[in-house]
C-alpha cells in the first residue's frame, strides 16, 4: 500500500464499507460520492453536513435504548456467570473441607 502512495499508477486506494457493519444507508451513499477525482461532482458541504446530522437525529433515540439494552444483557449475563461460579466456588470449598476431614483426626475439628 505504501508503495501505491509512493508510485500511484492511476489506482484509486479506497477501503471497503461491508454492509454487514450496520451503516445507514444514507452514510454508505454519501462516503464513495466525497472520494471523487472530480471536485465539482463531489457533493457540497451543505449536502454532507445534513446528511451526517440527519443520520445522529435517527440514531440519537436509539442509542441510549441500545445502551440500556446492552447495558441489561450484560447484567444478566453477569448475575448469571457470578451464580455459577459461587455454586462451583462452594462445591470445591465443600471437597476441600471433605478431604481435610479424611486428611486430619477428628479431635483436631472439635
Amino acid at each position: 500500500m505504501l508503495e501505491q502512495v509512493r508510485n500511484p499508477d492511476n489506482i484509486l486506494i479506497r477501503p471497503l464499507i461491508p454492509a454487514s457493519h450496520g451503516f445507514h444507508v444514507d452514510l454508505v451513499n454519501l462516503i464513495p460520492s466525497c472520494w471523487s477525482e472530480k471536485p465539482l461532482s463531489r457533493p457540497r458541504l451543505g449536502r454532507i453536513r445534513n446528511t451526517i446530522f440527519g443520520v445522529l437525529a435517527h440514531y440519537s433515540s436509539n442509542i441510549v435504548d441500545h445502551m440500556v439494552a446492552t447495558m441489561e444483557t450484560q447484567a444478566a449475563d453477569l448475575e448469571q456467570t457470578v451464580a455459577t461460579l459461587t455454586k462451583e466456588l462452594n462445591e470445591e470449598r465443600s471437597k476441600a473441607n471433605q478431604f481435610l476431614h479424611q486428611l486430619m483426626p477428628p479431635y483436631y475439628f472439635c
